[in-house]
């Protein structure tokens, strides 16, 4: 197989994957919370508003979820500023070159 045909077989290949993973869906939703979710998002059709909506509304459950395994087992860090320095100093790293891209 060519190069030509190898990357017109993977093109074909990623196209029906996006077929076979996009799922068409028939929603009733009104029309001023569609209008609504498009002006707030930023998107230019519905179908990229909801998919906006639908990963922004993930991303809360996820970090509300996120928010109470911290509160009932809270982080614990085992070091503190002065072994965290020792220690990017050791490998060479300066903090500067960690905030600022560049060291002075």
């Amino acid at each position: 197989m060519g190069c030509v045909r190898a990357n017109q077989h993977t093109m074909n290949n990623r196209i029906l994957n996006q077929v076979i993973n996009d799922m068409k869906i028939t929603a009733l939703i009104e029309d001023e919370l569609i209008q609504e979710v498009i002006a707030a998002s930023g998107a230019k059709n519905i179908t990229e508003a909801l998919k906006i909506a639908l990963k922004d509304y993930l991303s809360r459950r996820k970090l509300a979820e996120l928010a109470k395994d911290i509160t009932t087992e809270p982080i614990e860090f085992y070091y503190g500023e002065d072994q965290i320095r020792e220690s990017n100093q050791r490998c060479g790293m300066s903090w500067r070159i960690l905030l600022f891209g560049f060291g002075f």
